[in-house]
């Protein structure tokens, strides 16, 4: 199960059932057998606890690659760039 949160711009959000569009303050999940939920919006008060982590966390490198591995024992490689 994957959730994603966005906190600046739009994320297209999409598995092998399907794909949506969210937002900037908005929030959708997916699951292994199904196409990402449709985004709900994210109260601000909710988002601004949320968010807190944000200041914690410095990037000093513009790439973070991720390996990961499915069930199945597939290799996936998940690549961030940070434009900062």
């Amino acid at each position: 199960d994957t959730t994603i949160l966005v906190v600046k711009g739009v994320v297209t959000f999409e598995n092998e059932f399907g794909a949506v569009e969210v937002k900037e303050n908005q929030t959708a999940k997916a699951t292994g057998s199904g196409a990402p939920s449709q985004p709900e919006d994210v109260k601000s008060d909710d988002m601004k606890k949320k968010r807190d982590w944000q200041e914690e966390i410095k990037v000093e490198r513009k790439d973070l690659v991720l390996k990961l591995k499915t069930e199945t024992g597939e290799e996936k490689t998940l690549r961030l760039k940070f434009k900062k």
